[in-house]
């Protein structure tokens, strides 16, 4: 399902539609409000491999998700990832420790 952004209020939410439900924004009732939603490329979690400074090469969050897929990108940097289903993941957790000492990555409501 795409991922999206609304520039209204903020709000990120992933669905068929590109309709905030926070503040309303519904490009098919109104088309002039065609500008305050975005349309966001998923940001997975790549885990490390033995290698250093290169990934597995797919999602923390299905594994059948390679690097190429269309609309997505892939990072090792945990506090890029916007993928719901990655940040629920042990390795992201892992490298999410890893990268912010002992603090958890509390995600914004940007994201």
């Amino acid at each position: 399902m795409p991922l999206y952004r609304c520039l209204s209020c903020g709000g990120q939410f992933e669905a068929a539609k590109p309709a905030c439900a926070v503040c309303g924004i519904d490009p098919a009732a109104d088309p002039r409000d065609g500008e305050a939603i975005v349309e966001l490329v998923l940001h997975h979690f790549d885990p490390p491999s033995k290698r250093p400074g290169r990934g597995l090469g797919c999602a923390a969050c299905n594994p059948k998700i390679r690097v190429g897929v269309p609309k997505c990108a892939f990072t090792g940097e945990p506090e890029h990832v916007n993928c719901a289903a990655c940040r629920a993941t042990a390795a992201y957790a892992a490298a999410n420790g890893a990268s912010n000492g002992a603090a958890a990555l509390t995600p914004s409501a940007r994201r």
